[in-house]
């Protein structure tokens, strides 16, 4: 649970005389407030849950393929920061594939706060954990994979096993969760 941390106003009037004392103290709780802040953000320290705006240019598709994605299309889409470890959620249906059809919808990073994912020590690493998808189908769900690896600023969505999206009307969707770990 996040706590409103205030503050007490400096005395604006000594630090515009830049008389030493006022100044010194001004500019020392200013500090200590943003070391403070950045260390909280460093752990991680706030889990709610962060529902970042919608783009529908956060939302592609490997190759030639194209992925439409409106508003209201996105039931749920929000990221959680725990120390360095991100949580993404995501429910979003009744999208539309076009273009020529590939394996990967992708997500770019801005609609999960901008986030890189961490090297461990210059390896290669992939984060992956199953999803379920709807392809071109009014109801039928099939297990798919939500993936990602370091050096990568997309998470891809893929049939399992891999296999083309098929071109769809607002017909398509995904829907799960992926941890992998960020630079901070």
């Amino acid at each position: 649970m996040a706590e409103n941390f205030t503050v007490d106003a400096p005395d604006f009037d000594l630090i515009r005389k830049e008389s030493g004392p006022g100044t010194e103290a001004g500019m020392r709780s200013l500090w200590y407030v943003l070391n403070d802040e950045r260390a909280s953000r460093r752990r991680g320290d706030n889990d709610d849950w962060i529902r970042s705006p919608f783009f529908a240019a956060d939302y592609t598709g490997n190759g030639a393929m194209t992925v439409t994605v409106s508003s209201s299309d996105v039931i749920d889409f929000a990221h959680k920061l725990h120390g360095r470890t991100l949580l993404v959620s995501f429910v979003v249906r009744d999208i539309s594939i076009g273009g020529v059809p590939n394996t990967a919808v992708q997500i770019s990073n801005r609609a999960w706060g901008g986030y890189t994912v961490a090297s461990n020590a210059g390896a290669t690493v992939l984060y992956s954990n199953p999803c379920m998808i709807r392809d071109n189908t009014g109801v039928a769900i099939e297990i798919g994979t939500v993936a990602i690896q370091t050096g990568q600023t997309v998470i891809s969505i893929t049939r399992c096993p891999v296999a083309n999206w098929t071109a769809s009307a607002n017909n398509s969707a995904f829907y799960g969760q992926l941890a992998f770990e960020v630079n901070i």
